[in-house]
């Protein structure tokens, strides 16, 4: 069922369930059809469509913007996203309706600790736990604090704290123990606590990423890949853990030698989460990694020059342009026949770079091809142009033109 029909059959619902009262009355116009939409928002999560899902809490945030529980419901599902910003407005929006509001204080806890606003984290929490002094979530909050700011003794009591308050085993509580083992060497206390987690939820994603840094750290790396793989497959949305179980994977597949894949993995998570500060750090030391075993993998001339071409797509990707030229350079020198796509990714570098007359002779390579993307092309003109051949660079602008379907942004460049 689509988005609006979902929608009428909710109002014409709620509007029989209500007599049709809140429809006559203006002043309650709002709350009214800002109730309808979280119902939506409700129905649409349970139908997993996580876009109507969204849109339905958006709207309902704009029909009744006061209303603290769907304003907190979209303040978490925007750090869901990755919007922080948007995700912190709702948050705040949330405690200037509510500031009592738990899941607010402790969400916008959280941002501000992303932000490193550590000062600002802690006031945060301690409203928190002043507000619910035994609730497992406040502790679990507080304790989550601890660690990131390298208190890990309190974070563990913390911990212990919200394992005391909790009704039941939480898997967070259990995840947060492990994670903090971690920051302190404590390989074996971080597996058990991670089996412990996967006893209440058999499949939970972030409880394997624990297990297989635990196992890593263990030496336990074939055994350490099977568990970060489960995680990342388990993780079906795009998050943050699901990258950091990306970035692990390929750490652990370089010990066993498969530069491979672990050039792959790294390319591809570090081509879409560039962003995240922990993902580069990861990355940038698993890249140092594959080159450090490169010598003794002994690949073919066809997996050396894949690997090296992955290196040189991370590195670009990181903004470390001169490493990537280096193993885009590495590539070449293997002898092996290059994607078109790695030659070209070559190009660009070597164009940002400022060496236009070495991203000119990439370029030409790979645009002798007819179907050769139309940015492709475009790049070789702006090449031109750099190295000073303006007239060869004319004739590739008419070229593009008159034969290539452009979009507005692409003719703007060229004009």
């Amino acid at each position: 069922m689509n988005r609006g029909y979902r929608i009428l059959i909710t109002i014409a619902t709620a509007s029989v369930a209500c007599g049709l009262l809140w429809l006559q009355l203006p002043v309650a116009m709002g709350s009214g059809m800002g109730a309808v939409l979280a119902w939506n928002a409700t129905d649409a999560k349970i139908q997993k469509d996580l876009e109507t899902h969204l849109w339905s809490i958006e709207e309902s945030v704009r029909w009744n913007p006061h209303e603290y529980h769907t304003l907190y419901r979209l303040g978490f599902h925007r750090v869901e996203r990755r919007e922080f910003e948007q995700a912190r407005a709702a948050y705040e929006a949330c405690l200037e309706s509510s500031p009592g509001h738990l899941g607010a204080l402790l969400g916008l806890a959280e941002l501000s600790v992303r932000a490193g606003e550590f000062d600002r984290a802690r006031a945060l929490t301690e409203r928190a736990l002043a507000v619910a002094p035994t609730s497992w979530r406040a502790r679990l909050g507080a304790g989550m604090l601890e660690a990131r700011t390298g208190n890990i003794e309190q974070a563990l009591i913390q911990l212990e704290k919200a394992d005391q308050f909790a009704r039941a085993p939480e898997v967070g509580i259990f995840n947060q123990m492990g994670a903090a083992y971690l920051l302190v060497g404590e390989a074996t206390l971080a597996l058990q606590t991670a089996e412990r987690a996967l006893n209440v939820a058999p499949g939970n994603a972030e409880a394997f990423l624990v297990k297989g840094k635990a196992l890593a750290l263990l030496g336990r790396t074939d055994e350490s890949i099977g568990a970060f793989r489960t995680a990342a497959r388990r993780e079906r949305k795009d998050t943050m853990q699901k990258s950091d179980a990306q970035v692990h994977l390929a750490g652990a597949l370089v010990e066993t030698g498969n530069l491979t894949e672990a050039s792959e993995v790294i390319r591809d998570e570090v081509r879409e989460n560039s962003d995240i500060p922990e993902v580069r750090a990861t990355a940038n030391r698993v890249l140092a990694r594959v080159s450090e075993r490169f010598e003794e993998a002994r690949l073919t001339p066809e997996l050396a020059g894949m690997v090296q071409c992955n290196l040189g797509f991370a590195y670009a990707a990181l903004g470390s342009l001169d490493q990537a030229s280096i193993h885009f350079l590495a590539a070449e020198e293997t002898g092996a026949e290059l994607d078109s796509e790695c030659i070209w990714a070559h190009a660009e570098v070597l164009l940002r770079l400022g060496r236009s007359e070495q991203a000119v002779s990439r370029y030409q390579s790979v645009v002798a091809s007819a179907d050769a993307p139309v940015e492709m092309r475009i790049g070789l003109a702006e090449a031109l142009e750099q190295s000073g051949r303006s007239a060869e660079a004319r004739v590739q602008y008419q070229l593009l033109l008159r034969g290539y379907p452009l979009t507005d942004e692409q003719r703007s460049r060229i004009q």
